[in-house]
């Protein structure tokens, strides 16, 4: 009887060990999914100031430049992030069409987050904000105007951004 009660223990002991195991050696799937135009010298600073305060703020995410994102099934994904700029003034952004792309952003929580050095800012957001909506998104959405701002208010301007993910 002894010996059957030390089994039963083992045996318990042996599987809650080993489903523990499994638990910490499974990558968790990412929480957000981060897509910006293209990484050249004008949104450099952002990719990485995004890069930076999401790996902070301790958020498991991956990322995409939209030329090359092939992900449209975003259902591993709790939250969408994108990150767009006006191009010279051409309202023609990559990001906007990759959105485009995207049959649905239903149970997501979408952060569009554009720049510029003027009121282009407000009119990118405003038409990524509708192709998310129509696309049964919810949309938290910022623009700024940029050329005026130190790069200390940028990073906090971004950080304020991550922290409404977590």
């Amino acid at each position: 009887m002894q010996s059957l009660k030390f089994f039963a223990c083992f045996a318990f002991f042996a599987a809650a060990l080993s489903a523990q195991s499994a638990d910490t050696t499974r990558p968790a799937a990412p929480k957000v999914l981060f897509v910006y135009d293209k990484v050249d010298k004008e949104s450099a600073f952002y990719v990485g100031a995004f890069r930076d305060e999401l790996a902070k703020a301790g958020v498991l995410f991956e990322e995409a430049a939209v030329d090359s994102a092939k992900v449209k099934d975003l259902s591993r994904y709790e939250h969408v992030l994108m990150y767009s700029r006006v191009l010279q003034f051409n309202w023609a952004s990559p990001v906007r069409n990759w959105a485009k792309s995207v049959a649905s952003f239903a149970g997501k929580k979408v952060h569009i987050f554009v720049t510029a050095n003027r009121w282009f800012a407000e009119d990118n957001k405003k038409q990524l904000s509708t192709l998310v909506s129509k696309r049964s998104g919810t949309v938290d959405a910022i623009s700024t105007a940029t050329n005026k701002m130190t790069d200390e208010q940028k990073i906090k301007q971004v950080a304020d951004e991550v922290a409404k993910i977590k």
